[in-house]
């Protein structure tokens, strides 16, 4: 018999969709897979949650393994009878609902609880003023069940990343968290708890609810279970696969009726880049301005490299000069053509000491690209990371800003639709660009094909556990052939360009 016994996240998706609670709690249709991103956000999670204990030192800890709900709750009754004041994980049930506690203090007025939050981003705006209601209902659920409980509460609090914070020296734990005070809005939400559960519970008890597609279904992330409720929904050329457009505005279009491209009337507003991405989907005609084409190669020069990095984020930085969540170079690759006609010669650095990488990777950049270079990257993003980097090592800031000043975007002709053709589907990311110029992705065969991948599989090798030397060597191989793949594709797209010039 399935338990209709709710948690705090099943309350909080049961707010976002009743019928995504349902088909998780009820239904038979197998949820997606958690993407490479959840499973770094939920890894990232437990580090903050473990490191955001360190600002309450001494207290007990529920532990999550070996034990059911039950002897968790019986043990956290236990620590609070025989005086402990600070517990990690305290497990309570109260109306049917577990609820388990990031960390609950005695304060001097009764108990206080914190839930820990690996995000930086928790305002509406940022005018921080309005916390975030996801925060906010899974905050005052908690305090619903500790109340029904019988447990004093006094506060609750909301504990998060300070995404402002710099390392410099030893980790400072009170800087690298912010504390918000969210007494007053959890017991505002109190109000409307007893009801909402009331119509969660109405749906659970019936067949699986009629609820139409909306926002909801990718905010604030992608529902495991988009794929039962859009099954009906084309894959290509609908309103909500024009790029850039506002998930408020594809949904207005779509409750109007207006699902395919060839269904979009002229008047609806669309940006210019929008606007052609359906008629070139249509119709079928490439964009070509070979005028601003050989205007952008002709601001080229020899010698020539091609550039591209792969980073990594912390959430909590483990080295001077890191910000939560700011990029830190570990890999890069470069071709180089000393001249024009010369073949591409092949450069890369990647860091195998699993310490800091940065100033290694900097002597390195310096030791492979000449002063005078012209530079190729895709985007700014290489550009943003030079800068950093000449932040945070003043010595070298002379020599990497005179990097930064010779880098030209290879992107811009695809950004600006100098070219486009509809395979693009409206975006300039290499990896729709690249295909669309080739007839085929040479990323699709490889193990590590997009950068969330090379950034995980670099933590790994950094963790040093669970690996063996064969599995670090064959880590290794992916990120160099998926690093040299994005610098390779830069000059199948220099080169298409050359011949977009020659032949139009």
């Amino acid at each position: 018999m399935q338990s209709n016994t709710l948690t705090k996240s099943k309350y909080v998706r049961g707010l976002r969709c009743h019928k995504s609670l349902w088909l998780l709690m009820k239904g038979d249709v197998t949820p997606e897979p958690h993407s490479e991103l959840s499973k770094a956000i939920f890894d990232e999670g437990n580090k903050v949650g473990k490191k955001a204990q360190e600002l309450f030192p001494g207290g007990k800890l529920v532990e999550y393994e070996g034990s059911d709900i039950d002897e968790k709750i019986a043990e956290t009754k236990e620590w609070i009878a025989s005086g402990e004041s600070t517990i990690y994980e305290a497990t309570f049930k109260f109306d049917d609902i577990v609820v388990m506690v990031d960390i609950l203090t005695k304060g001097k007025n009764g108990w206080e609880f914190y839930e820990v939050k690996s995000a930086a981003n928790v305002y509406n705006t940022s005018s921080e003023v309005k916390i975030k209601d996801i925060y906010v209902n899974d905050i005052a659920i908690q305090y619903y069940v500790l109340k029904g409980s019988g447990l004093d509460i006094s506060s609750s609090f909301l504990v998060h990343i300070n995404g402002q914070y710099v390392r410099q020296g030893p980790l400072e734990k009170e800087k690298l968290f912010s504390i918000v005070d969210l007494t007053e809005d959890t017991i505002d939400a109190q109000k409307g708890i007893v009801d909402e559960l009331k119509t969660i519970r109405e749906a659970l008890g019936g067949d699986e609810p009629e609820i139409k597609i909306g926002v909801y279904c990718n905010e604030p992330h992608e529902c495991e279970f988009k794929a039962h409720c859009w099954k009906d929904i084309p894959k290509d050329n609908t309103v909500f696969n024009i790029n850039g457009l506002k998930s408020s505005k594809k949904f207005e279009l779509y409750e109007s009726g207006v699902t395919m491209f060839e269904d979009i009337r002229d008047n609806f507003s669309l940006s210019d880049n929008q606007r052609l991405q359906v008629e070139a989907e249509l119709s079928g005609k490439e964009t070509v301005d070979l005028e601003q084409i050989n205007n952008f190669l002709n601001n080229l020069w020899y010698p020539l490299c091609f550039l591209d990095f792969e980073t990594i984020t912390q959430v909590v930085p483990e080295w001077d000069g890191i910000m939560p969540y700011k990029p830190i170079p570990f890999q890069y690759s470069i071709h180089f053509i000393k001249q024009e006609g010369d073949r591409p010669l092949h450069l890369d650095f990647l860091d195998e000491e699993y310490s800091d990488p940065r100033k290694k990777l900097i002597d390195s950049l310096i030791k492979h690209i000449p002063k005078e270079a012209c530079i190729l990257a895709w985007t700014d993003y290489e550009g943003r990371q030079i800068r950093n980097l000449a932040q945070q090592f003043p010595d070298y800031s002379s020599h990497l800003l005179n990097f930064d000043k010779n880098i030209i975007d290879l992107s811009i002709p695809f950004k600006e639709k100098y070219f486009y053709k509809k395979e693009m589907k409206g975006s300039y990311s290499i990896k729709k660009v690249l295909p669309a110029l080739l007839g085929h992705s040479p990323y699709s065969e490889m193990d590590i094909n997009e950068g969330l991948g090379a950034s995980n599989s670099f933590k790994k090798l950094m963790s040093k556990k669970d690996l063996t030397p064969h599995d670090r060597e064959k880590i290794k191989k992916d990120l160099k052939i998926y690093c040299k793949q994005d610098t390779q594709g830069m000059i199948d797209v220099l080169e298409h360009l050359t011949q977009i010039s020659l032949n139009y």
